[in-house]
């Protein structure tokens, strides 16, 4: 085991050229907080272990905080609100994340948030990371997606359910930034209810002239799934099958 972590550590130094500029992919990690990192001396630490390049770290405030400047860039606060649109403040760090100079295309996009602590060392992670091109999503089970099936209708429309802290890689972090310039952080059909938005987003909503179409969860819990796959059909009763996703990720969504 110390041979294979010492291996990966070396696989990822061979990826910084001699001048300390990165020639490989990067980690950036991009961190929402309301006020401070409760734990970003255990981060500093953690980086100390990375190769000059091979990561960066990005930090957006609700409010005013302190971060320590030598190892976090904190980006100017944009409007956000809990559940209904933090879409924004995490877009806002993906165009800071996508602005570093030496892209790849195996860059990886971390959303991390303000409690978190890092576990396994940084060499394990990047090896993980940086060796494929692809996203990783966290999806919760069937019944917390957002579901629509018009009266009298055997079609069914569904936008699938994700966790927040995703990993997005270098292609799908660009079409997220695209996608979210022409829609913003409520595109139309998102919540699958002709438009219309309902009243709260943290408990089930039933919409009154279509009591299929229901929503459960925030925007950030739809929005990257949506607007990188978009919104998915089937027929009642029949198994569903989601022919664009796949284990490799090697099918992304385009802006077209």
């Amino acid at each position: 085991m110390i041979f294979f972590v010492l291996l990966i550590h070396a696989c990822a130094a061979s990826l910084i050229s001699r001048h300390g500029a990165a020639t490989g992919p990067r980690i950036h990690l991009l961190f929402m907080t309301r006020q401070s990192l409760p734990h970003q001396k255990l981060w500093k630490q953690w980086m100390q272990d990375a190769p000059p390049g091979s990561v960066t770290a990005h930090v957006l405030c609700k409010g005013e905080c302190a971060v320590d400047s030598s190892v976090f860039k904190r980006i100017p606060t944009v409007k956000t609100e809990y559940c209904s649109d933090l879409v924004t403040g995490m877009n806002a760090l993906l165009v800071a994340g996508l602005k570093v100079r030496g892209e790849h295309p195996n860059d990886k996009f971390v959303f991390v948030s303000d409690t978190t602590i890092p576990v396994k060392p940084f060499s394990l992670i990047f090896g993980r990371l940086a060796s494929t091109q692809t996203s990783d999503v966290c999806i919760p089970p069937r019944h917390t997606w957002n579901s629509y099936q018009p009266p009298m209708k055997r079609e069914v429309f569904l936008n699938v359910k994700h966790h927040q802290w995703i990993v997005l890689s270098r292609r799908h972090a660009e079409l997220a930034v695209r996608r979210f310039r022409k829609v913003g952080p409520h595109p139309p059909g998102l919540y699958l209810k002709n438009g219309q938005r309902p009243p709260t987003l943290t408990k089930w909503t039933l919409d009154k002239g279509h009591p299929r179409s229901r929503l459960r969860g925030c925007v950030d819990e739809f929005w990257y799934m949506q607007q990188l796959y978009g919104t998915f059909t089937y027929n009642a009763g029949w198994i569903l099958r989601l022919p664009r996703i796949h284990r490799s990720g090697s099918n992304p969504g385009t802006d077209e």
